[in-house]
């Protein structure tokens, strides 16, 4: 019995090492295991920092498109003040035939002021030219007239 004993022993320390062998195995497939979860993580951490990051840049494309969008409003607003302005300006030049009519006195006072203004003359010189007296759609006649008020 003695020799069997000893032989049991022998058995159960090769079992004992086998199971640790084998608790060892499935300890580094665990390791292995979280290795792997963690670089998968990581992994998908990066491609949401990447994802982000596009966004921002995208977003920050937006807003530069946004600025010059607003930009080139600004301008053409500006451009199209600029034309009305002119245009203002143009309207406020009027034609000898309406100017030159009998019955619109405030039209004529008008045009007497900006004679004063431009070329610096007096209303009575330019009063001296007997203006009621011609038809407003006789254009020769209004072409002297004009001849004689620009010459000053």
């Amino acid at each position: 019995m003695k020799e069997n004993c000893g032989g049991n022993k022998k058995k159960k320390k090769k079992k004992k090492k086998k199971k640790k062998k084998k608790k060892k195995k499935k300890k580094k497939k665990k390791k292995k295991k979280k290795k792997k979860k963690k670089e998968k993580k990581k992994e998908k951490e990066k491609e949401k920092e990447k994802e982000k990051e596009e966004e921002e840049e995208e977003e920050e494309e937006e807003r530069r498109r946004r600025r010059e969008e607003e930009e080139e409003e600004e301008e053409e607003e500006e451009e199209e003040e600029e034309e009305e302005e002119e245009e203002e300006e143009e309207e406020d030049i009027i034609p000898l035939g309406f100017l030159f009519h009998p019955t619109d006195e405030e039209l004529l006072e008008f045009y007497l002021q900006r004679k004063v203004e431009e070329k610096s003359m007096s209303i009575e010189l330019i009063r001296q030219v007997d203006i009621y007296k011609y038809d407003p759609w006789d254009l020769p006649s209004m072409y002297y007239i004009g001849v004689y008020l620009f010459s000053f």
